[in-house]
């Protein structure tokens, strides 16, 4: 699960960076 989050955040991250 705490991978799973950090990925969100990355994910997040490029979505915002986009």
């Amino acid at each position: 699960v705490f991978l799973e989050h950090e990925l969100y955040k990355s994910l997040l991250l490029v979505l915002s960076h986009n």
